[in-house]
């Protein structure tokens, strides 16, 4: 992909005189249109500019609409989303590992669970830390920076060779990913006209589906087959090579980041007018149009800070600054927020992380008895009274898998309705709905007894809390103004890290004592994150502040 004068990285631009700034806004760019635009994509979309009052002054999001949506938008679009995929990717790995790495690593019950939850330890810390330098020195370097972490160490941890290593590098590479989930919406919503935004925000959290999807189905064909290097010093058998494959969303994307521009509206928000201006120039000019017939010629700010080179010192304070700020002038959507992100993230992520160990336990019952019937909670609560926990005990499924990949595959099509009627229907509506119905499936999982009554059942959670997790992620771009954005995002990733956390530890240690304690915990949390959802105000065309 061509993108000649559109990567506006560099501040030095700021000296240059309006003729020569002009030019560089007219080079050729050559692209073709991304063979993945299909016409349903397009027709869902109808990606029209809406018309301007005549003038040549405009506020951000007129200059957006100005721009309307086109090719740009779309490799942005497949971009970001792999990045967003890289979410999905990090956490779905761990799991479906560990039926296949547990007695490779000697792990016990307990380190299971260390090794889950150490991915959200790291994606916590993380999304802070990136989040608010995404704030105080711009999104698209530090999303470029996070995405390349993440890749590295997951790509070094496909090579430790013992538990205590291999638990590092996978808590490392979650600071990587946990760092560019808040930055992904922060950076795609500032290039997003607001007719469209909350449709377009809704196929980036689709992309996360589609992580969930990619994954799962490389477990399938990767994990049971007996490939890779094994000798009496140093193995890099099949699940190994998984965890390697598992580091290419992050890569790629990370390297194709380097090919846009930086956020037109942080450069705004830090006064830098005439750059913000440029960059919108130069989209306008690839999505077709011709620079000059572009009718904004002056942007407006309300509020801006000097642009100008700080010191590491400085960045921390601005990042301490920001989350101060945060809970002084918007306490009560950010503390709603935060609840809601604990709500779903300690639910979901508690159940769907466990997902591929409880697959294989139901699987080894269906072997060991066919024809027969019993709820999870009964397989589960037996093979602790029988002691049957040996870490070598339970060797990696093929159905298993298969089960996960079913799973994953499911959000697809309830997910495409979501994108066609977020707009219509609105946030709320998918927060409460999605939330509310996956706890009831949860229960539910608990009470039937048939191994297809528990795939459906799984299918139908993992369907309905994306829909909640597509909401959550339109409200907080843009219930938050634009200069607390990705702190906004990143305190809420903090909380929703603490809650999967907890919900992943918790599971794992409730599950071997009583199996009905996790299950009905999971579902009752996850319905009153739902309710909670109600006192959230509208953020539903309403324009980026």
């Amino acid at each position: 992909m061509a993108w000649s004068g559109i990567d506006q990285e560099d501040a030095s631009k700021t000296g240059k005189d309006a003729t020569s700034s002009t030019n560089a806004s007219r080079k050729s760019i050559s692209v073709e249109r991304p063979a993945v635009l299909l016409p349903l994509v397009t027709r869902l979309t109808r990606l029209t500019p809406p018309a301007l009052s005549s003038g040549r002054r405009a506020d951000y999001d007129a200059a957006l609409s100005a721009i309307g949506f086109g090719r740009f938008h779309w490799w942005l679009l497949i971009t970001i989303g792999w990045a967003n995929a890289a979410d999905a990717v990090e956490l779905l790995c761990v799991s479906s590992l560990l039926p296949a790495a547990e007695c490779d690593l000697h792990m016990t019950p307990e380190q299971k669970g260390y090794l889950s939850s150490s991915a959200f330890v790291g994606l916590m810390i993380g999304g802070y830390v990136w989040g608010g330098l995404g704030d105080a020195i711009g999104r698209k370097a530090t999303l470029i920076s996070a995405l390349l972490f993440n890749a590295l160490f997951g790509a070094l941890s496909s090579v430790m060779q013992t538990y205590w290593p291999f638990l590092v590098c996978r808590f490392l590479s979650g600071v990587g990913v946990g760092g560019a989930t808040p930055l992904v919406f922060s950076y795609f919503s500032e290039f997003s006209p607001k007719e469209y935004r909350g449709r377009m925000i809704s196929f980036v959290s689709y992309f996360w589906i589609i992580g969930n999807v990619v994954v799962a189905a490389m477990a399938w064909i990767v994990i049971p087959r007996h490939i890779g290097y094994i000798s009496s010093s140093f193995k890099y058998d099949s699940w190994r090579i998984f965890v390697l494959l598992s580091t290419m969303p992050s890569f790629l994307s990370g390297l194709a980041l380097t090919r846009f521009p930086r956020s037109a509206q942080y450069l705004l928000s830090k006064g830098r007018n005439e750059e913000a201006l440029e960059i919108l120039r130069s989209v306008y000019r690839f999505n077709g149009g011709k620079v000059d017939d572009y009718p904004i010629s002056r942007l407006e700010i309300v509020d801006c800070e000097e642009s100008r080179n700080r010191s590491l010192l400085e960045v921390v304070v601005s990042v301490i600054r920001s989350t101060g700020q945060l809970f002084t002038t918007c306490l009560r959507p950010t503390l709603i927020m935060m609840g809601i992100n604990f709500c779903i993230q300690f639910g979901y992520y508690g159940l769907w992380v466990w997902f591929p160990e409880l697959f294989n336990r139901l699987e080894q019952y269906h072997e060991q008895y066919p024809g027969s019937s019993a709820s999870v909670c009964s397989i589960i609560d037996a093979a602790v009274a029988s002691n049957a926990t040996d870490p070598c005990a339970s060797a990696a499924d093929v159905t298993a898998y298969q089960d996960e990949f079913i799973v994953a595959v499911a959000p697809m099509v309830l997910n495409v309705w979501t994108i066609v009627h977020m707009d219509r229907l609105g946030r709320k509506f998918f927060l409460v709905f999605g939330m509310c119905l996956s706890g009831v499936s949860v229960f539910l999982i608990y009470v039937v007894k048939e191994s297809w009554q528990n795939l459906v059942l799984s299918c139908l959670f993992g369907s309905v809390s994306n829909l909640s997790f597509c909401a959550i992620n339109c409200v907080s771009a843009e219930l938050f103004p634009t200069h607390l954005r990705s702190t906004a995002i990143a305190v809420q990733m903090v909380v929703a890290r603490v809650g999967a956390i907890l919900g992943t530890s918790a599971f794992g240690q409730l599950l071997y004592i009583n199996c009905a304690v996790p299950l009905l915990l999971v579902a009752g949390l996850l319905a009153g994150g739902g309710l909670l959802s109600l006192l959230l105000p509208n953020t539903t065309r309403v324009p980026l502040s």
